[in-house]
Parts: C-alpha cells; sequence; structure tokens
C-alpha cells in the first residue's frame, strides 16, 4: 500500500497523505450516498477530508460534519484546521451554550 501526498487547493501542501483505496474510497463516497466503514486507524478521516475539500471546490456550500463524542468532535476539528487552507472552520458541542448554537447555524 503506498502512500502519495493530497494534492488539492484547499488541502495544505505534504499535510496529508492518502492511499489507493482511501482515494477509491472517497471517489466512490464523491459520487453517491454512501457509508464508509473501516476498522480504526484505516483513514476514514483522510477520506472525509478528500471528500470535503472537492466540495468545497465546486462551491456548492458548506459542509457540516457530525461526530458522536465530544472527544472525535475535538480531534476531527484540529486535523480539519491543520490541514484544509480555509480559515472557516467552526465546531460546536453538546456542552456548548445555546447562544452559541443558534449563532453557530447562520455560519453554515
Amino acid at each position: 500500500m503506498s502512500a502519495k501526498n493530497v494534492e488539492h487547493k484547499f488541502i495544505v501542501p505534504n499535510s496529508v497523505e492518502i492511499r489507493d483505496y482511501q482515494v477509491n474510497l472517497s471517489n466512490q463516497a464523491k459520487n453517491e450516498n454512501c457509508l464508509i466503514i473501516l476498522p480504526t486507524g484505516l483513514g476514514k478521516t483522510v477520506i472525509a477530508l478528500h471528500v470535503i475539500a472537492d466540495y468545497l471546490a465546486k462551491g456548492n456550500g458548506g459542509v457540516l460534519f457530525l461526530a458522536p463524542t465530544k472527544v472525535l468532535v475535538n480531534q476531527h476539528y484540529e486535523f480539519l484546521k491543520n490541514t484544509l487552507t480555509i480559515d472557516d472552520i467552526g465546531m460546536i458541542t453538546g456542552e456548548d451554550l445555546l447562544t452559541k448554537r443558534k449563532n453557530f447555524g447562520s455560519i453554515v
């Protein structure tokens, strides 16, 4: 399984490596509704990053990335902040005050 750096205008150069199976899965996810199920550590977040970057490049609007726990929300937020070239990335959890959650809706 050889890995190569992701080259995309919305992804920081040399910040992420992607494997062939991840490219194949992300291409499939871009073209149809799907659920990607892989064991921990096989790069589901990298696949999501690839799909998100392509969606943003099309100019269709924003992306909402959901996670079931605060730990995963924080992990995904940090990963996306460090790998996407855009600054408009927000994070909200169930622990945030209602006022923040209401204001966040105007960003999305």
